[in-house]
């Protein structure tokens, strides 16, 4: 996990959602009613997941909702697109805007 500088928070751990998420959450208009993580390994012993964040349309722009399982550079090869759109956010703050829109 990346770090990232939250004007409240300071220096904290960044989590990667879609761009939906990220204007929703930036704009404070908690808008979004469902969103959904994807946890992928990040190594080979699965030890470790990374989860990244996507709304309802960016999971169904993507086909993301009807994906296998994969490994994290299956993800990346597959859903490229998908991958490419993530912005980091900071992950206490997204903890209060779940409460919000969950």
């Amino acid at each position: 996990m990346g770090l990232i500088k939250c004007e409240l928070h300071g220096f904290v751990g960044a989590l990667l959602v879609c761009p939906h998420i990220s204007n929703d959450f930036s704009s404070k208009k908690l808008e979004l009613k469902k969103y959904t993580s994807i946890q992928l390994p990040f190594d080979d012993d699965d030890k470790y997941l990374v989860t990244y964040w996507y709304c309802e349309k960016c999971l169904n722009q993507f086909g993301l909702n009807n994906r296998e399982t994969l490994t994290l550079e299956e993800f990346i090869e597959t859903y490229q697109a998908a991958f490419d759109i993530l912005e980091p956010i900071c992950g206490v703050c997204f903890v209060s805007y779940s409460n919000h829109v969950g």
